[in-house]
């Protein structure tokens, strides 16, 4: 029974048709009995025989209909269930549809800071450099954030200053305080490469017409019309040859040093009053 069940609607017809043959039945039996009970049949053993022979196959009709009833019961119970189910399972379905999807959760890996200490020396070998200017350079080389790139650049520099390779100097350039690092070696051009470029940048704000000394050259740094340059670090250990050509300038001059200190330095070993000392940030 249960495979010829697959609706509802089965099993509702499966049991008005057992309602109905158990009332036949029932009313069947009580219109034998009230016509026993008025002597219609010749005799009672006549009565109960045509009773018997009519009545069994329907009270057997009435127990097969009940087992059925039961059955199909039961068979709805299960069927209403598995309906039951199903409802659920679309709802479920219908409401993960319509909710909203939720975004991709993406492992951010954790950010592993780059050496740029060989960057770094490369630039300092040109020019000196402040820290800012070369997280610049490096970051748009590399095409990093500058910000992030700023941290590596600072660990760079510490790197570098620990292993004796670069130094520092502390610098006032425009009004702002700064330091600059430079690479150590015995010529000290990155440091002498950045005062050359920033003077030349003065002069040319000006208006003034000048000429680099090439090497080799027995000329002051920067030579003009009207004066002359030398460009000092400050960071010479024999200084003979310098004060000797400064005793012997006639054209005005001017030497052009990084720091306070140095100036006053300087300012007691020259006598000649053609050549005035000043900082970079002063010319």
């Amino acid at each position: 029974m249960d495979a010829n069940i697959t609706t509802i609607e089965d099993i509702d017809w499966i049991c008005h048709l057992t309602v109905f043959c158990a009332i036949m039945g029932f009313l069947y039996f009580i219109l034998n009995i009230q016509t026993y009970l008025n002597g219609r049949y010749s005799s009672a053993w006549s009565g109960l025989r045509l009773h018997v022979w009519y009545a069994i196959p329907i009270y057997a009709s009435f127990l097969l209909v009940l087992q059925a009833m039961l059955l199909g019961g039961k068979a709805y119970q299960d069927l209403k269930a598995r309906q039951e189910c199903k409802e659920e399972a679309l709802r479920v379905a219908l409401q993960a549809r319509q909710a909203p999807a939720k975004p991709a959760v993406v492992e951010e890996r954790p950010y592993e800071m780059p050496d740029y200490r060989d960057e770094v020396m490369d630039i300092l070998e040109r020019a000196a450099r402040w820290p800012s200017k070369l997280a610049r350079a490096i970051a748009m080389d590399w095409e990093e954030d500058e910000e992030r790139t700023k941290f590596a650049v600072s660990k760079a520099i510490k790197g570098l200053q620990d292993d004796g390779a670069i130094s520092r100097l502390a610098l006032n350039i425009e009004g702002k305080d700064i330091k600059l690092y430079y690479k150590r070696d015995p010529s000290l051009s990155g440091l002498h490469k950045f005062m050359e470029t920033d003077t030349a940048r003065k002069l040319r704000a000006r208006g003034t017409d000048y000429t680099l000394a090439q090497p080799g050259e027995s000329v002051s740094d920067i030579v003009t019309k009207d004066f002359d340059i030398e460009l000092e670090t400050g960071l010479k250990h024999d200084l003979a040859e310098f004060t000797g050509r400064m005793a012997d300038a006639r054209k005005r001059t001017y030497v052009i040093v990084p720091t306070q200190a140095e100036k006053e330095r300087y300012q007691k070993i020259i006598g000649n009053p053609a050549v005035t000392v000043v900082l970079l940030d002063e010319f």
